[in-house]
Order: structure tokens, then sequence, then C-alpha cells
């Protein structure tokens, strides 16, 4: 089905309606089921409301369409604000979506101390993007000292945890990054990863 892709500003004023909190669940399903159909137009006039009142998953969704122009017009800036404002009340995508912004100087200024905050806070509740960039931070030395250790340590997380092609990439990349450890350092990342829960993790 065709849509038209209009501004937030307008579909608020046009469906700014409070939502009940025993409705918002039947409404972000009903907004789900619109993603999933193509309805993207009636996915970010369900999301507009239930964001604006705080929910994160909703806020989460919103950033996506808008990051992806489905729906609505495509605007990074406004899709990092959606995505700073689920990640601040713990929404784990979210999250690793703001640090992978950081990262990449994405709607702001290239920040690997952030990308780094946003990716530990994701990675020690299981987000396995997270782990993985936590990982390649810690390798490469962006955002804090290299550490090879530690990298090992969330490449194994993230592989451990991943699922399909994204597991399968990371198990690759646990494999180049451990050809690089020493054997002492191969078993003090061993010793880490024993000494870590996995979900939630203790710091690690």
């Amino acid at each position: 089905m065709p849509y038209v892709k209009t501004t937030l500003a307008a579909l608020f004023i046009l469906f700014g309606c409070t939502h009940p909190a025993e409705a918002q669940a039947d409404t972000l399903e009903q907004a789900r089921h619109a993603m999933q159909t193509g309805d993207f137009a009636t996915a970010v006039r369900l999301y507009l409301p239930l964001a604006r009142e705080g929910n994160p998953d909703a806020q989460f969704n919103l950033a996506e369409m808008i990051d992806e122009g489905e729906g609505a017009l495509e605007d990074e800036r406004e899709a990092l604000k959606w995505y700073q404002l689920a990640a601040a009340q713990g929404h784990t995508e979210a999250q690793a979506t703001l640090g992978a912004f950081y990262a990449a100087g994405r709607g702001v200024e290239q920040d690997y101390v952030q990308a780094q905050k946003w990716d530990s806070l994701a990675a020690a509740q299981g987000n396995t993007r997270a782990q993985f960039n936590l990982s390649w931070l810690y390798e490469m030395g962006y955002g804090l000292p290299i550490d090879l250790v530690r990298a090992h340590l969330w490449a194994s997380l993230a592989a451990s945890h991943a699922k399909g092609k994204q597991k399968a990439m990371y198990e690759r990349s646990l494999y180049s990054l451990k050809q690089r450890l020493n054997a002492d350092q191969l078993k003090q990342a061993l010793d880490l990863e024993n000494r870590c829960d996995t979900r939630p993790l203790r710091p690690c």
C-alpha cells in the first residue's frame, strides 16, 4: 500500500492524544502489526503519542522508522533524539544503537568515550551487538586503553549468545582476536569470563 511521508509535528497535532497506561500494550501491538504489514504511516501515527508520553519501546521503534525514512521524513537528528530518550530509560537496543551513532559520528560529533559508555550499559544487560562493539573498542583502543583480554571477554560473550548470521560473524571475529593473545592473556580472558555472570553481568 502506498504511503505519504509527513512531518512528526503534523502527526502529533492530529493524533497527539494521551494513552491510558492500560491501553499502551494494545497500541504497541497494533503499531508493530502495521510495521510488519508495511503500513508505516499508521505505525508512526500510533508510536508517536506513546513516544511523547515516554514509552521506551515506542521511542525506539519510532527512532528506527525515522532513521530509515519509513512513514516519516528521514531525519538522522530526530531519530537520534528518540534513541537518546529510550536509551536513558534503559532500552538496551537503543543504548547499543546510540553507541554506534557516537562511534560513527552519525548526527553527533564522533565520541568514542560516549560510544563506550552506551555500549557498556547495553553489554552489561546481555545485548550481543553492544558486547561485540565494546570488544572492538577495547581491541582498537578507541575511547579507552587497548585491552585484548577484555576485548576477548566481550567478543566471547557476544558469540556465545548471538544467533544466526550474527553469531557466525562474531565467532570469526573472536577466532581472529584469539590469535593475537599470548597464553597468559588467554588464560586471563577465560578466567575473567568465568567470573562474570551473563545476564545481567557484574562489572567486568
